[in-house]
């Protein structure tokens, strides 16, 4: 005879299932990161509620989460517990960490970025998917698809050499069944990528597109 659950709260909702999932794919995400999320998802919640949700998935055991950065909400990561409800396997002997700070900005800025394609309806194909289809050769931050269009994703914050940067504008234009590639960056190295997709020949600048980072991640 199945035992029935006497506490409701420690029951998996669809809204936790979602939340849980979306932070394992992108390794780590700001708490008003996900908040965006639940409301491109139709849950509105106020910034009260939007915490005690947070705790209510460290509590079950499927997110970790610590203020890592000085004035930034707290910072959000699955356990092996939350991975196994995203469907993400491990590897033998691999396990998850808590974010390093050598990448923690950038993996920060991807989740955000990704919110914007999900704001328009798009599917978003996280880093960890894409080595699916391309390999480890420099894989794009993720892929957007939209109404039969497919977008790979960079999100750059730090500048690369002049050369690099090019050949990997070049090579990600190139990738079939890509139609567009977008570059996201900070303020600063804006006009520096703009100059290098305009030193690229017209047929390739023309499905590389250039935009600015959201506000809270554009530093």
């Amino acid at each position: 005879m199945k035992e029935k659950v006497k506490d409701k709260s420690q029951r998996l909702t669809r809204r936790d299932v979602e939340v849980v999932s979306f932070v394992a794919e992108q390794n780590c995400v700001r708490l008003d990161t996900i908040g965006h999320l639940l409301t491109i998802l139709k849950y509105e919640v106020e910034e009260r509620r939007l915490r005690k949700l947070g705790e209510r998935w460290v509590r079950l055991g499927l997110l970790q989460k610590q203020v890592m950065l000085a004035n930034t909400p707290s910072i959000f990561w699955a356990t092996n517990e939350g991975l196994k409800v995203a469907g993400i396997s491990l590897h033998r002997g691999e396990r998850t960490y808590s974010p390093s700070f050598s990448s923690l900005h950038h993996n920060l800025a991807v989740a955000r970025v990704a919110i914007e394609y999900k704001r328009f309806g798009s599917t978003w194909i996280c880093e960890r998917d894409l080595r699916k289809e391309f390999g480890d050769d420099h894989l794009a931050d993720g892929l957007a698809e939209y109404q039969g269009q497919r977008i790979l994703v960079e999100v750059d914050r730090t500048l690369k050499e002049a050369n690099r940067l090019q050949k990997i504008m070049l090579s990600n234009a190139k990738l079939p069944n890509v139609h567009l590639v977008d570059y996201w960056t900070t303020e600063k190295l804006f006009p520096v990528l703009d100059t290098h997709r305009k030193s690229l020949p017209t047929n390739i600048q023309e499905r590389i597109r250039i935009f600015s980072l959201p506000t809270e991640v554009n530093n």
